[in-house]
């Protein structure tokens, strides 16, 4: 390896922009206000407030040793100014708070994005504006800085919540309700806020218990979350610690420099690839009132086009007309950083907050230590593009070090993955009526039709265009509303020398599918990409974000491929989803995503489709997928929670009203590129060999001496295929089959072949069980080389027959009521 290269690995290995925990306090906490949420300073001063009250709280609930040091708040671009700060890589997209809207299913119910596994770092916290104006609201939650700190635990250490909304009781041998501790009733106190294994009550069916294999919280966030190491090296302080300090930061207009490769090795196709892309991106992406400036490199730097501010249509054909077409000479990283830097300086000195949008495709050929450490610290964000196998190893540690996106593409034309790269180069600020969205993205290499289907939804339609590029020549174009007007080549923007033809649709596109159908003379490359805004300024747009868990893998932990599909805040379920994972060199692997709450994805019908990717390649890979309305089967789904009352759960407390809106779905199409990731196996040889995966969905039910289980069927490596065998025992004692699982009475499934993955299995036997016994279940699978899957969720069940002449349900409510004193946890909702 290139000497300079392990110097500059060495230089940048720390962790990329997000929360740390240095010593004993977290640091780099953004918390972002939404750009649809009008100016209020109270909402400044009721966080500080929060935050304040909520770092002693975690003090004391992590036994001294943790608080929070410093948090920024990032405010709209609109909000007036009020002695704020620029923000520099600061951005609502990557705050892991937020601060918006309602979403409908939770009304103002604070709550964490929260889908990943046990003890992982989880996607952000949401609360309302009202939940720190509406001074009411404490009839229904508790103190806004312990509600902080558990929301916290979600969000940072991937705990789950330890009580059940839909199931709040459970029989083991006499009703209990599916609270905290194991040992104590009643309000449990303030210090010992998450429960140790000895005070778990690891047999409540809870998704505390579920998610994280029945341990105790305070298990999981010193065994398996981020901050796992650092706590256990950790010495709590003797005295308390100081306040937080905050500063307010406010991101202004939105200025970029595209910084692009002219070297030798962008001659022909890929300085043409550049072209078409980068003018989509002036043409289509980037927004108004934004400033631009161009620089070209290869081996000196040029200034294209200094800052322009996009105020007209005329301004974006002058950017596109500075685009460089020509290519030659060797590759300067160091030169085109300095230059482009130099650009962003133009208006106000510095480069605080700017954007730089960098690509390349070639190997460094000057000495990155002079330049790139110099690039990061300059306070701009750096967003990278790999073309090709030997772009430079630098381009993804910049956007990392930054809070920019690192994205590859290939030379397979047909990919369109660098179109698709300048288009996802957004800085959402939470209204997305104002951002653009790809509603399709697909290529093919053919001598004949090239046929397919877009189906614009009634959430947008604004400035909604189809962009064709082809590689050699068309004999026709044809797109087609869904009225059935015809639109043809007449109609149509075409270029010859840059390949491309485009339809701008004018006003609102019409509501439906719009069929194309494009014919290709001679077997060639053809691309088709399709665009769109929100139809309307006061409805968000159906909107995909995607993303894989990891950003490097070394194949030993497996690497999960997410879709959240929304619109609103309302989860979009039972859509089909399809995830490209393009490697550098070599076939692209397609997988559908599911939500169906089994294998990677964590919660069924939460609008999270996921999927685990075990054919993993070595190098980087591009990440795009694919949603579709599959036979008007999709809908919106809402979810609520339970209510908090004087620091105590109370389940049978009705949170604040939400708003009830239709569930119908229309007919949508829609693309989402996420940002590449890089695979380096330890063995340096070939994927390891993953087992089947974790069984959670497992249930149980008892009807008189007859037992029925079902689950999801496990695939042969983790979600995929179908694995070879199922090993099912039972116990009267949970922790028989959590600590000595092959100790435990052993199940005949002789009987039971495996079914495909995410299939829904079913297996029913007899025994003899006494009225009144509860009864202990798990599973766990084996493939075809003998390796066993983790035990699945433990579940039980209890056998229950009323005396003659009882009510059953009378009994069972009585006893529930006579027990419900022991369902208040802790003032944070205690997670045990």
């Amino acid at each position: 390896m290139d000497p300079r290269f392990i110097i500059l690995w060495m230089l940048l290995s720390s962790s990329c922009t997000g929360i740390k925990l240095e010593g004993n306090g977290y640091t780099d906490i953004v918390v972002a206000i939404s750009s649809g949420v009008p100016q209020d300073n109270t909402l400044i001063e009721r966080r500080k407030d929060m935050f304040t009250e909520g770092s002693m709280h975690l003090f004391e609930a992590m036994d001294n040793m943790v608080y929070f040091r410093n948090v920024t708040i990032l405010v709209p671009p609109h909000w007036s100014r009020k002695n704020f700060t620029k923000a520099t890589t600061e951005s609502y997209e990557k705050a892991r708070i937020r601060i918006d809207k309602a979403n409908p299913g939770y009304g103002d119910d604070p709550y964490t994005k929260q889908y990943e596994d046990c003890g992982s770092e989880n996607e952000y916290i949401h609360f309302t504006p009202d939940f720190f104006l509406n001074d009411d609201l404490n009839l229904f939650y508790s103190s806004r800085g312990r509600v902080l700190v558990h929301e916290w635990a979600h969000l940072r250490w991937g705990v789950y919540d330890d009580y059940n909304e839909e199931n709040p009781f459970y029989f083991s041998n006499e009703a209990q309700a599916r609270r905290c501790s194991k040992h104590i009733a009643g309000q449990h106190s303030e210090e010992n806020a998450f429960c140790r294994e000895d005070e778990h009550n690891a047999a409540a069916q809870n998704l505390q218990n579920e998610k994280c294999g029945n341990r105790a919280t305070w298990t999981v966030i010193f065994e398996d979350s981020v901050d796992s190491a650092a706590l256990q090296s950790l010495q709590p302080l003797q005295s308390p610690p100081p306040a937080p300090s905050f500063t307010v930061v406010q991101r202004m207009k939105r200025v970029v420099c595209l910084i692009l490769d002219v070297s030798g090795s962008m001659k022909g196709s890929r300085i043409l690839r550049q072209w078409q892309a980068a003018t989509h991106f002036l043409q289509y992406i980037i927004e108004d009132q934004a400033y631009v400036g161009i620089v070209t490199f290869s081996s000196e730097a040029y200034i294209l086009k200094k800052l322009t501010r996009i105020d007209n249509e005329a301004t974006r054909k002058e950017l596109i007309k500075s685009l460089p077409t020509g290519a030659g000479g060797s590759t300067n990283i160091c030169k085109g950083l300095f230059k482009g830097l130099e650009v962003l300086k133009a208006d106000n000195l510095d480069v605080l907050g700017d954007e730089i949008i960098f690509l390349t495709d070639g190997e460094v050929s000057d000495d990155l230590n002079t330049c790139v450490q110099g690039a990061i610290q300059s306070g701009a964000i750096i967003h990278t593009i790999a073309l090709g196998t030997a772009a430079a190893q630098a381009l993804k540690h910049m956007a990392d070090k930054t809070g920019g996106k690192f994205i590859i593409a290939t030379d397979d034309l047909t990919s369109n993955m660098l179109v698709d790269a300048f288009a996802s180069l957004t800085i959402p600020t939470g209204d997305y009526t104002k951002e653009p969205v790809q509603l399709e993205s697909a290529g093919i290499r053919t001598a004949g039709w090239f046929n397919g289907t877009v189906s614009v939804d009634p959430t947008v339609g604004n400035k909604t265009s189809f962009l064709i590029i082809f590689e050699s020549s068309l004999s026709t174009a044809y797109i087609q509303s869904p009225s059935g007007y015809i639109y043809s080549l007449s109609d149509m923007i075409s270029d010859t020398t840059a390949k491309t033809i485009t339809l701008k649709i004018p006003g609102t596109a019409e509501p439906g599918d719009w069929k194309y159908s494009i014919l290709s003379g001679q077997s060639q490359s053809l691309t088709i990409t399709s665009t769109s805004q929100a139809a309307r300024d006061d409805v968000p747009p159906i909107i995909v974000k995607a993303h894989v868990n990891q950003q490097f893998s070394d194949g030993s932990k497996p690497m999960i491929v997410f879709a959240e599909v929304s619109q609103n805040y309302r989860s979009i379920v039972n859509a089909e989803v399809w995830a490209t994972l393009e490697p550098e060199t070599g076939a692209p692997e397609i997988i559908q995503l599911l939500d169906n709450g089994a294998g990677a994805d964590a919660f069924k019908d939460d609008g999270i489709y996921s999927r685990y990717f075990t054919k993993l390649v070595k190098g980087r890979s591009s990440l795009k997928v694919r949603v579709r309305n599959k036979d008007g089967q999709s809908r919106f789904t809402l979810h609520g929670k339970s209510g908090v009352v004087n620091d105590k759960v109370n389940p049978n407390l009705p949170t604040p009203p939400v708003n009830e809106q239709p569930l119908v779905v229309e007919n949508f199409t829609r693309t989402a590129t996420g940002e590449s990731f890089e695979v380096s196996f330890i063995s340096d040889t070939k994927p390891p060999n993953y087992p089947p995966n974790k069984i959670t969905d497992l249930k149980a039910e008892i009807k008189e001496d007859t037992v029925f289980l079902t689950w999801t069927a496990p695939g042969e490596d983790l979600d995929l295929g179908t694995a070879k065998s199922y090993e099912i025992r039972w116990s009267n004692d949970h922790e028989m089959l959590r600590l000595n699982f092959s100790d435990a009475f052993l199940v005949n499934t002789s009987a039971v072949s495996p079914q495909e993955s995410g299939s829904v299995e079913q297996h029913s036997f007899n025994m003899t069980i006494q009225n009144g016994a509860t009864i202990f279940f798990a599973i766990r699978s084996e493939d075809k080389d003998a390796v066993k899957s983790k035990i699945s969720n433990i579940v039980h069940t209890t056998k229950i027959l009323p005396a003659p002449g009882m009510n059953f349900i009378f009994i069972i409510i009585f006893v529930c009521v006579a027990t419900i004193s022991v369902c208040f946890c802790v003032v944070v909702k205690q997670k045990c």
